[in-house]
């Protein structure tokens, strides 16, 4: 199988491909993955995907197992911040050529996983960062996770995964309420940071309510461009490894992943400019912006009573955060597909958006005393 963007996880060839992965040893897989690495990128990338899902179910047997000794039940709240993502939430067709059926898709990932390990729940937050629709109202993200999750529910009536469309324009009226600061007058003052902050105080009060379960905290782009399955690798991190965070990375050493060129030199110069402002930051972690990070309830206390930033460096804000406070903090290598074609980023707007990041997280060192 060739894997070339994430829609092909969709497939029942890659289904197929994680069964034969399985039913091979660690030892064939990696050879067979030297080999690929050097003559099919494709194909590299579609058996090292795989074999990453595969090591995402022995992650979470183990973690069911744990669960069972402890006699208690794990729910992950998985935060999902949409920003002009109805086109990639929608299936594929002819009027949609890059869809990727995201939504429905990690649903029904999410659903598949709960049914193999049953101490493992999920809860879903899809948050419509102010989303305006790009010209078509019918595509306005929130609009299309409503009917995407309405969709999958009544073809998947016992689905035991909770989902909840809701709108960043509501939590920030309702944040006295979730014990939380939003630091916003409306949705304008956000980029995705917002979005994600305030599901974590929505899923926190959630939590609160059931205080007899063990509970982790997910922010997840909602692109496919990382398989899903593979939270359960950060949750492993968290729960039997002793972190309070863990971060997707791309760039481990260990980690399967393409970056179109163009985006993975930018990204280079990016990481080189923040880890010279912030060093106590970049001796934990180095791939900061993969939109796939797991905390803790600790963590996630933490971070929404400490992080300011509510822009894209948030996600560098939260790091440093727990950093700074003595959290642990792990870095797991994980298959990464770049999800390029319908990137809200592109053009020369990407350039002043860099240069924007950077001035921000010049702040974040100058607050957090990391730089005169």
């Amino acid at each position: 199988m060739r894997l070339t963007e994430p829609f092909d996880y969709t497939t029942f060839e890659f289904d197929r491909l994680v069964v034969e992965v399985s039913g091979h040893s660690r030892q064939q897989t990696d050879e067979l993955l030297r080999v690929l690495r050097l003559t099919d990128t494709d194909e590299y990338l579609a058996l090292g995907t795989a074999a990453r899902v595969v090591a995402s179910h022995q992650a979470a047997a183990r973690i069911q197992e744990h669960l069972v000794q402890l006699q208690t039940q794990l729910i992950i709240h998985v935060v999902q911040p949409m920003f002009r993502e109805g086109r990639r939430l929608l299936p594929r067709s002819i009027d949609n050529p890059y869809g990727e059926d995201a939504m429905g898709y990690k649903l029904g990932r999410l659903d598949s996983l709960s049914a193999q390990f049953p101490r493992i729940n999920f809860s879903v937050l899809a948050v419509d960062d102010g989303c305006d629709s790009g010209g078509d109202p019918s595509l306005i993200s929130s609009r299309v996770a409503r009917e995407v999750t309405e969709e999958y529910r009544a073809a998947h009536p016992d689905s035991p995964v909770k989902t909840e469309v809701l709108l960043l324009s509501d939590l920030i009226r309702e944040a006295p309420a979730l014990g939380w600061e939003s630091r916003m007058a409306n949705t304008g003052a956000s980029r995705k940071g917002g979005s994600v902050l305030a599901g974590f105080a929505y899923a926190r009060r959630q939590a609160s309510r059931r205080a007899n379960r063990l509970h982790l905290f997910v922010d997840c782009d909602a692109d496919l461009s990382v398989h899903v399955d593979q939270i359960m690798l950060l949750a492993e991190q968290i729960l039997l490894g002793g972190n309070d965070g863990a971060v997707a990375s791309r760039r481990h050493e260990s980690s399967i992943s393409y970056i179109d060129p163009e985006r993975d030199q930018r990204g280079q110069r990016y990481i080189q400019a923040w880890q010279v402002l912030l060093p106590a930051l970049a001796a934990q972690v180095v791939d900061t912006n993969r939109g796939l990070k797991a905390y803790s309830r600790h963590a996630v206390d933490i971070i929404l009573d400490t992080v300011e930033e509510r822009t894209f460096p948030y996600q560098i804000e939260c790091l440093l955060a727990l950093v700074l406070s003595g959290a642990r903090v792990a870095e797991v290598p994980v298959s990464y597909i770049d999800s390029v074609a319908l990137s809200t980023q592109s053009g020369t707007a990407v350039a002043q958006e860099y240069t924007d990041q950077l001035d921000r997280i010049r702040q974040i060192a100058i607050r957090y005393d990391q730089i005169a």
